[in-house]
């Protein structure tokens, strides 16, 4: 559907360089990534608001270079609705297709389409200065879905809302995205948002791509270190691999068959298993001291002191004999260790 090849773009202090990924058709893909990573100007090279870049933009096999957005079967959303304060809901829903002369008939029936799929019936004679912003942005992404984009494209679309509605417009554009099996490429600087709308994510860091992966993949097989602490995985010790183990200053870890471009070793706080007395279960064990116990709303984090060294740990239930300062055993499956690398 969309394959990004050899992507090149520098500017002052910032470089795309020799990135690639493909998007196939029906896709949801986010690019995700800190302010400055490259996020909305690969969007701008496929929109061909940026074409003073080297590489190839193919879509459907087409070279995008020059191309109008139209002609190539692309809508857009942007993070400010850009909505015309002199047309109802409507007419602006309605504004592309009559730009582009699409017959009456097949205009009202688009039109009903979206106002159904983004819950806008009754809305229609409104203008934009009567709705909420969280309306506005739906009108926003109804003027796009009409036109029946090959790709809709979506710059941070709901950044500027609060918490609640955003979520709300998460779940929506997942539903119609389902439905009509649209291929979205999505721009967004929120890990959760990425990760609950995303068939795939492009993680980016200064112009590279740190990773392209489903989230679930991502989630347990972190490629790097900046991925994993993106990702907020807490637990990262740097060592090295020496005789199929990894060595730390605190403690020695078995990781049999690990390249040795293994730097670091992560592990999520959740596969840990904090007990004061041994357990027979085959798992394998780290002693240390707690340091620190905090209750958050139904679970505690813990800090397990080993050496110099602390381990973050997420409970759900504590025995009554663990408390700070007490020695415990921190258990752990040998799977759930993660070996990383620098990048």
């Amino acid at each position: 559907m969309i394959t990004l090849n050899n992507i090149k773009k520098s500017y002052d202090k910032f470089t795309i360089d020799n990135l690639s990924l493909h998007i196939e058709d029906g896709e949801f893909v986010t690019f995700l990534g800190e302010s400055g990573s490259g996020k909305s100007t690969l969007l701008k090279i496929i929109l061909n608001l940026i074409g003073d870049y080297e590489g190839d933009v193919l879509i459907n096999g087409v070279n995008s270079r020059n191309k109008k957005p139209i002609d190539l079967g692309i809508s857009m959303v942007f993070q400010n609705h850009l909505l015309l304060p002199h047309l109802n809901v409507s007419d602006n829903i309605l504004f592309g297709l009559q730009m582009t002369k699409v017959p009456k008939e097949i205009q009202l029936q688009r039109l009903q389409q979206a106002l159904e799929d983004l819950k806008l019936q009754g809305f229609e004679k409104r203008h934009p200065f009567t709705l909420s912003g969280g309306q506005m942005q739906r009108v926003a992404i109804a003027r796009a879905l009409v036109m029946k984009p090959k790709v809709l494209l979506m710059d941070e679309p709901f950044s500027s809302l609060d918490q609640n509605l955003r979520i709300e417009l998460q779940k929506l554009l997942k539903e119609i995205q389902q439905k009509h099996k649209t291929t979205i490429v999505f721009v967004t600087h929120d890990r959760d948002e990425a990760f609950f709308l995303s068939d795939k994510i492009a993680l980016l860091k200064q112009g590279s791509l740190c990773q392209y992966a489903s989230p679930i993949e991502m989630y347990h097989n972190p490629a790097s270190i900046y991925v994993a602490q993106f990702l907020g995985i807490k637990n990262i010790f740097h060592g090295s691999i020496e005789n199929d183990t990894f060595v730390h200053t605190d403690f020695s870890l078995s990781l049999p068959g690990v390249s040795s471009k293994v730097c670091a070793v992560g592990i999520k706080g959740e596969d840990l298993t904090i007990s004061p007395v041994p357990l027979d279960d085959g798992r394998d064990y780290l002693l240390g001291a707690v340091r620190n116990i905090i209750l958050r709303h139904g679970f505690y984090e813990m800090s397990i002191e080993i050496g110099d060294t602390q381990f973050q740990a997420v409970q759900h239930k504590l025995k009554e004999d663990v408390q700070k300062g007490s020695e415990v055993y921190l258990y752990f499956h040998r799977q759930d260790l993660i070996p990383l690398k620098s990048f």
